[in-house]
């Protein structure tokens, strides 16, 4: 059955692991907008995320945030944060400008 996240849909931003390679050629880099939250608490409202392999990702404060392309959904994750880790799937967009609970990127 097709996944009818607007996110997921394949073509432009469409999440396909195999395209990551010609994403990051495009974006080497991505901004990622909320609320930041590193190993001592609050970091800031952006992050600027850098492609690496098959993600984009910082490491703020000691902390992990990464995007990523997996299960055929853009999944933002973090974890070695204050409050320990997690991870939300992307609700809408397009690569690179997703939406996902309480996050932006662009």
């Amino acid at each position: 059955m097709p996944n009818s996240n607007p996110a997921c849909k394949n073509g432009t931003g469409g999440c396909d692991p195999a395209n990551t390679e010609y994403w990051a050629n495009l974006y080497p880099s991505i901004t990622l907008y909320g609320s930041i939250v590193g190993r001592d608490g609050y970091y800031g409202d952006e992050l600027t995320l850098n492609n690496s392999a098959e993600e984009w990702f910082d490491t703020p404060n000691f902390s992990w945030w990464s995007i990523s392309c997996r299960d055929g959904v853009w999944r933002l994750h973090w974890d070695g944060t204050a409050s320990g880790g997690g991870s939300v799937d992307a609700t809408g967009g397009t690569f690179p400008n997703l939406t996902f609970p309480g996050y932006t990127t662009s």
